[in-house]
């Protein structure tokens, strides 16, 4: 089976835990503007979810 692990606490985690995770991708942490982007896209394509526009500014 495939289980994926997210987390901010990477050092946390003890040597024997680590040793049984096969595959690890870093990446580094998104910036203001690529966080609103994904917010938007995921926002855009749900049809589920309604922003309402009067509340949602740069700064949501």
């Amino acid at each position: 089976g495939i289980l994926v692990l997210t987390t901010n606490r990477k050092k946390d985690f003890d040597e024997a835990f680590k040793s049984r995770v096969h595959v690890k991708i870093s990446y580094p942490a998104l910036d203001e503007d690529a966080q609103a982007m994904i917010w938007r896209r995921l926002i855009e394509h749900n049809s589920e979810v309604t922003v309402y526009s009067n509340y949602w500014t740069d700064d949501v």
